[in-house]
């Protein structure tokens, strides 16, 4: 199975991987991506110069630039890099934010086949009209979850309008993006590029 692990676009202006030769660059990489096949652990020398098929001279001497430069930690049997559980953290994996935006939102997988299927919200079964827009922004905070999630839907709606931010919003979700602050902004700032209208003189 492949997996994936962050990456952080600051990495490009970071002094320490700024520092790095090409060679050490791509051997820092390389790491990260055992890394990420390991739980955030790096084997020892012998098995590193296995799975990477370096000189064991070369590679520890590219290990030692790496931990001198901040980027590699010894650990008493092998190595991880710098950081690892900081950026790597386990709390965000998709399919738990999915069950759990489910969950919430009591989302079927299956449509129902007929109408007497489906489930009475509890708004309307206690008699009291349902708030389908209200429920819609509460589900939305909830989907983007942290403290300021709402202050973040009411910049969009400010900066783009309400139905563009609820559309951006729901494409996200539909989609299942990975990181939908990032999926929501760029779908944002594409309607509002092709809603803008050119006046020539």
């Amino acid at each position: 199975m492949s997996r994936w692990f962050r990456f952080y676009a600051k990495s490009m202006r970071d002094p320490k991987v700024l520092k790095l030769s090409d060679k050490d660059y791509r051997l820092w990489m390389n790491l990260l991506c055992i890394a990420s096949e390991n739980d955030g652990s790096l084997p020892c020398d012998e098995d590193l110069k296995l799975v990477l098929g370096m000189r064991l001279d070369h590679l520890k001497g590219g290990l030692d630039r790496l931990i001198r430069g901040g980027l590699v930690d010894l650990l008493g049997d092998g190595y991880e890099p710098h950081n690892w559980n900081k950026f790597q953290y386990k709390s965000d994996t998709s399919n738990e934010r999915v069950k759990r935006f489910r969950e919430k939102r009591n989302v079927t997988v299956t449509a129902p086949d007929t109408e007497t299927d489906t489930e009475l919200p509890l708004a309307k079964a206690n008699g009291a009209k349902p708030d389908s827009d209200k429920d819609f922004w509460a589900n939305a905070k909830s989907y983007l979850g942290g403290p300021k999630s709402g202050a973040l839907i009411g910049k969009w709606v400010r900066d783009y309008g309400k139905a563009e931010t609820a559309s951006a919003i729901t494409a996200a979700q539909t989609e299942r993006a990975v990181e939908p602050r990032s999926y929501i902004v760029a779908a944002l700032r594409k309607q509002n590029t092709n809603s803008e209208v050119v006046v020539g003189i």
